[in-house]
């Protein structure tokens, strides 16, 4: 019986020290990608192929998504991508799948979580503080910046994760981005993917559905609380 209990507290010991030595070993290659000599193209390359290899294994998911082509830069020059939040998973999911080269605005508290805040800010992902407006601003303009130089920005505007429940209502200030920036609204749908937490370590399916997307020519001159209820509206309408 003792050495039964010494075997298990050796694996456990084991897979701590596993799980340590690759924390330290990403927090230092994270480092390194933030010098200089790395272009952002390449943070993004290291970024996405690090998440790509690293979800299905860790959280035994797949992810299955309906109208990718719709996001390549053949047919979507510049965009806004507008999406339920079920899960902090769906940014992982969307890094895995998704080959052009995005970004995101996620909240504050995101942006405190040690080795995710400091990869997603390789990838020039912006934190918002609702109770900062100087920085909020500041957080917008990047956003709107990096969009018109061709960067696909995925904004959640519920502006928080809805695990259980129906679906939030939208914020009508995360819109002005796509405005400001001109840029077509891309809404979508995510599936499931507060699944992963629940049914792990069984094997989950998170699908996602790109729609159809809006060019700035047919929301031009609406207000963002009305872009903001015809756009949720696109997307609870598949969530139904």
């Amino acid at each position: 019986m003792f050495s039964i209990l010494l075997w298990i507290v050796a694996v456990i010991v084991g897979i701590a020290a596993l799980l340590g030595l690759i924390v330290v070993l990403l927090n230092l290659w994270f480092i390194v990608l933030g010098k200089d000599k790395y272009t952002d193209a390449q943070r993004w390359g290291a970024i996405k192929w690090i998440v790509s290899w690293a979800v299905p294994l860790l959280t035994f998911s797949r992810t299955e998504m309906e109208g990718l082509e719709k996001l390549s830069d053949e047919q979507l020059k510049t965009g806004v991508v507008y999406a339920n939040h079920q899960s902090i998973f769906d940014i992982f999911t969307f890094v895995k799948t998704v080959k052009r080269r995005h970004a995101y605005i996620a909240k504050v508290e995101i942006g405190r979580i040690f080795l995710l805040n400091r990869g997603m800010r390789l990838i020039r992902c912006g934190f918002l503080d609702r109770d900062n407006p100087r920085l909020a601003v500041q957080t917008m303009y990047d956003a709107t910046k990096a969009v018109t130089e061709g960067i696909l920005m995925v904004i959640f505007p519920e502006g928080t994760r809805i695990i259980n429940g129906p679906m939030g209502g939208f914020k009508a200030g995360s819109f002005k981005v796509a405005v400001k920036a001109k840029a077509a609204i891309v809404p979508t749908t995510i599936y499931n993917s507060h699944m992963i937490g629940k049914r792990w370590p069984l094997p989950t399916t998170v699908k996602i559905k790109i729609h159809d997307p809006i060019p700035y020519e047919d929301y031009k001159g609406m207000s963002t609380a009305a872009i903001a209820k015809m756009v949720e509206g696109i997307i609870k309408a598949d969530l139904l």
